[in-house]
């Protein structure tokens, strides 16, 4: 078994710092820890593929994923990163319906997962996480109406400042400087905010010529005045 594994005490724990389960009570974590079992995964290891029809839900406990979309020609098109307190899996696990992305680990992970019988039973039985549940997928409703209404009105130089934004915001601390790491490619910035890689490419570096941010060696990129992106960011939203 390896060595990265928690104790019955700390994977509860690590159980009630999933972001969709921190406003749960003692009593509802050790119900869903008993139904969860911990699975430990090396990098490039597949927890979930195109297609598939397994219905499991996933709690990343420790480690960092990336989720993927297949082109039609087969061509897998990575563009969310999933970090460790992230829930995912759930909507197959809801709807019946086989898998929409795949998920692969991009350095060794640690997940718990909860077969889906046991996830509707929690459901049904513990009111609590059912209502968290939902206000998760009210958030994921959310945000895919923000990223449709920026695709169809906001130009790629807007999409580019909005999607620096939202990668900086596990990041913020108390300092006015934001270091993001690892970057994620100009292709993966692509492939979320919708647009062509060389477009990405050219606005990035727009960017930097600003002084807005600036790349670091090791794929980490610094947002020198995180201030001055946010007014650039309300600017455009308040158009």
């Amino acid at each position: 078994m390896p060595k990265n594994f928690f104790t019955d005490q700390q994977f509860r724990r690590k159980l009630s710092q999933i972001s969709v389960l921190k406003t749960l009570n003692k009593s509802v974590i050790t119900a869903i820890s008993c139904y969860a079992q911990q699975h430990y995964f090396e990098t490039n290891e597949y927890l979930i593929r195109h297609s598939s029809t397994d219905k499991n839900v996933f709690f990343l406990l420790k480690g960092r994923l990336r989720a993927t979309i297949s082109s039609s020609r087969g061509r897998e098109i990575g563009y969310k990163e999933i970090r460790q307190g992230d829930m995912f899996g759930e909507l197959s696990a809801i709807d019946d319906q086989p898998r929409s992305i795949s998920i692969i680990a991009i350095e060794p992970s640690v997940a718990a997962i909860i077969k889906q019988a046991d996830f509707i039973k929690l459901l049904k039985t513990e009111t609590d996480f059912a209502i968290t549940v939902m206000k998760h997928l009210t958030a994921m409703v959310r945000i895919l109406s923000d990223r449709v209404f920026e695709f169809g009105t906001m130009s790629i130089q807007e999409r580019v400042y909005i999607e620096l934004l939202r990668m900086a915001q596990p990041y913020i601390n108390n300092s006015s400087t934001v270091e993001i790491h690892p970057v994620p490619t100009h292709t993966q910035i692509a492939n979320m905010i919708g647009a062509n890689r060389e477009a990405v490419t050219r606005e990035m570096n727009n960017v930097k010529s600003s002084g807005l941010i600036k790349i670091k060696t090791g794929r980490t990129l610094v947002i020198n005045d995180l201030e001055a992106l946010e007014q650039i960011v309300h600017k455009i939203l308040a158009r």
